[in-house]
């Protein structure tokens, strides 16, 4: 018996929208599930469903189950963040983990403007596909672009019997079932079979136009290049011949957006630099400690505890106990230390931690400041090969290809999450009477 599975964050996103895509191209002999998506990668057999769940919590995830293996399909992620350089490259890390998993990557993604005045710089959200295309032949993310209303370029068109989804868009719906009903008829090279199928259609051909002419990562590098400010402590990106980095602003709030940004940068240039996170030490915004400049060791020091007692809560203390200790032991305010000890002292627990993963494989370093000590580690050695090829390595780690027995599955009806409660009220009360509904926000989606 085949099945397809879709696992859903906001149930109005999962049974109202996205299930009837599915359920209009399967065979009368497959199974379709709705499940609630697990919030743990630990909770996934160790293979390619854990390997997703340890770089991205998706909104949605499709699989598909054939002779009792269960094998990713599509993430898909809904998005409707204005549209700045730092959020599209936030959500990143979602086509790295369908990349290594060689399943689909699909940003159903809202492209409004902002009324307030908002920072961030501009990008073309079709420059990640070309890169992808350009660099690595994956022809797999998708942008599903999310229209706003006529008229209003601050608002979002909204499904108006589902207020937190979009109106049909046809690239989603031709994507999703040319993956679909490619699995169904075999599980073997269906990712190839639904690209070939998808390039039939004119949504996706229309899409193609806009990723061909997008720019591409070498004029991303130039553009970053050509940005650099007097003052470094403002600078967002640091370009070299030799390495590239990007500033970490904070741990907390799973490190986002800086964690996509690491992870773009690290999958896109790591065949032809060094790339390294430089953890903000002086902060604008923060106390009169942070506030200023890091002018000597001391200095330095006192500020890393400043900045991570304000981070605490998103990384776990033996990572930052470590940075203080590593702080503690050096000479000099920009000595260079090298913290592969310490990663392998830690290894066992590095991947229980999405911002702690990130740092440890995807960066050859860390400044703490971009004037401040250097910590240096061989992250091929963590992977377990000091001499492949970085995402073979990850692959080979998070078992990203490593298909597994279909995850079981538990019933549960005693419990209701305040998701459901929302669901309820707004569609067995606000829209049978007829309320006029702006949006909804689903809490747990958040």
């Amino acid at each position: 018996m085949k099945e397809i599975r879709l696992y859903y964050e906001s149930l109005e996103q999962g049974n109202d929208y996205l299930l009837p895509m599915i359920t209009n191209v399967v065979t009368k002999d497959t199974n379709i599930k709705l499940v609630k998506r697990p919030k743990k990668a630990s909770q996934f057999p160790r293979g390619a469903l854990f390997s997703i769940m340890s770089f991205t919590t998706p909104d949605a995830l499709i699989t598909g189950i054939k002779d009792g293996i269960e094998y990713p399909l599509a993430i898909i992620e809904f998005t409707e963040a204005v549209k700045t350089e730092d959020h599209e490259l936030q959500r990143t890390y979602g086509a790295l983990a369908a990349y290594l998993s060689k399943t689909f990557y699909i940003k159903i993604s809202g492209h409004k403007e902002s009324e307030k005045e908002f920072g961030g710089a501009e990008y073309n959200p079709y420059s990640t596909p070309k890169i992808l295309i350009d660099q690595f032949n994956y022809e797999g993310y998708i942008i599903a672009d999310w229209g706003t209303k006529k008229g209003n370029k601050f608002t979002l068109e909204r499904n108006p019997n589902f207020p937190s989804c979009p109106p049909e868009i046809p690239i989603l719906k031709s994507t999703i079932q040319a993956i679909v009903k490619a699995f169904l008829k075999s599980e073997k090279n269906w990712f190839e079979t639904s690209i070939k199928e998808l390039k039939e259609t004119s949504s996706y051909n229309t899409y193609r136009k806009e990723v061909d002419k997008a720019t591409e990562a070498k004029e991303l590098l130039e553009t970053w290049n050509n940005r650099k400010n007097t003052n470094l402590n403002k600078l967002r990106y640091f370009v070299n011949e030799e390495w590239i980095g990007a500033k970490i602003n904070r741990f907390s709030h799973a490190m986002d957006p800086d964690r996509g940004i690491l992870n773009f940068i690290s999958f896109v240039f790591s065949k032809t630099h060094k790339i390294f996170g430089i953890y903000a030490l002086v902060r604008p915004r923060g106390n009169e400690i942070l506030k200023k400049d890091l002018d000597s060791l001391t200095t330095l020091r006192k500020k890393l505890k400043e900045a991570i007692a304000k981070d605490s809560g998103s990384v776990p203390n033996w990572f930052t106990d470590e940075l203080i200790k590593a702080a503690e032991s050096a000479k000099t305010q920009n000595e260079t230390i090298n913290f592969q000890s310490v990663w392998e002292k830690h290894k066992k627990k590095i991947s229980d931690n999405k911002v702690v993963a990130t740092i440890a494989f995807l960066l050859d370093g860390m400044y703490l400041n971009h004037n401040g000590i250097k910590l240096i580690w061989d992250r091929r050695k963590l992977l377990g090969n000091g001499k492949g090829e970085m995402l073979e390595l990850l692959k080979t780690y998070f078992s990203s290809t490593n298909y597994t027995s279909a995850t079981a599955l538990v019933e549960e009806n005693k419990e209701v999450d305040e998701d459901e409660v929302t669901y309820a009220i707004a569609h067995r009360v606000l829209i049978p009477n007829k309320f006029k509904i702006i949006s909804i926000s689903y809490p747990g989606s958040q």
